[in-house]
């Protein structure tokens, strides 16, 4: 029924069987079988055949309200059927640390939003081991990071790898490193460092930072401050770097700087149908992003 419905609304709006059909993308006889179809099953003519197109009879008309009303109210159901299967399924529970957050995430949690209007979110912000640990005790259901260097993943977590990046030096305008000084004259802030509460199995500790360490800090935007008020040396991802700059830090490209992998973290005995798009999304997303920078 549905089905007719749209090929007579479309017949109604363009007045033209082979206009109508190039848009429904079938072809003309079959159109015009199913409208004389339901011309016989309403017993009625909806349209009067011209030389140049077709014209809505009286019974026509009517058809095209009532139509239009069972479309729009079929339209409702659907949306109202998918705001229950979503509050079904509770809620999205995603991890990222800020620098992604800022790089792609947001912008597709603001886009996906408009697809999913009553998606419930979560968000857990923090670094890659704490989101690990998170993601194991099933608090989240994935989340975004750099590959962790472990020896073994359960067998339920899966990563997906979706690009590489490098770490550059982020430091004040006036800087004494942006003039070739070296970076071991200078004290270390950690932007969500790896701290000792986690104690993950099999998880191998990064020896990035060393005693020169004088500030860690779980905030993006406090270390921002930190930086730009101080003689600090700030180690970040690459693709921060205009970003970071807009905001008044300074990049200095080490000779030989560390790379990673920044992927998904996944659980797959967590993925739901709602879940698995937004991963889709995000993919897409980060993709887009890296085309840009």
């Amino acid at each position: 029924m549905f089905k007719k419905y749209t090929y007579f609304l479309a017949v109604a709006r363009y007045l033209s069987l082979k206009q109508a059909a190039t848009q429904l993308g079938i072809s003309q006889p079959t159109l015009s079988l199913s409208i004389s179809n339901l011309e016989k099953e309403m017993g009625v003519k909806l349209f009067h055949r011209r030389s140049k197109g077709v014209e809505l009879t009286e019974y026509g008309e009517a058809l095209v309200e009532h139509a239009t009303t069972v479309q729009a109210e079929s339209a409702q159901f659907r949306n109202h059927i998918q705001r229950l299967q979503l509050r079904e399924l509770g809620q999205i529970k995603l991890g990222v640390g800020e620098a992604w957050w800022e790089c792609f995430v947001k912008q597709t949690i603001y886009s996906f939003r408009e697809h999913y209007p009553d998606a419930l979110f979560h968000f857990q912000f923090g670094n890659n081991l704490r989101l690990f640990e998170l993601l194991l005790a099933g608090e989240i259901d994935l989340f975004i990071g750099h590959e962790i260097d472990i020896d073994a993943l359960s067998n339920d977590v899966k990563f997906t790898p979706l690009f590489t990046d490098s770490e550059w030096l982020y430091v004040s305008q006036e800087h004494p490193l942006v003039n070739e000084q070296t970076v071991s004259d200078f004290p270390l802030l950690a932007v969500t460092p790896y701290m000792s509460r986690h104690s993950l199995r099999g998880v191998k500790q990064k020896k990035t930072l060393s005693h020169q360490v004088q500030y860690e800090i779980d905030s993006l935007y406090a270390s921002l401050d930190i930086v730009l008020h101080s003689d600090a040396v700030m180690p970040y991802t690459d693709k921060m770097a205009l970003w970071l700059e807009q905001r008044g830090l300074r990049a200095v490209v080490p000779t030989h700087p560390k790379t990673g992998v920044v992927g998904v973290y996944w659980r797959a005995d967590s993925m739901t149908g709602v879940t698995r798009s937004l991963m889709s999304e995000l993919e897409h997303a980060s993709h887009r992003f890296i085309e840009q920078v």
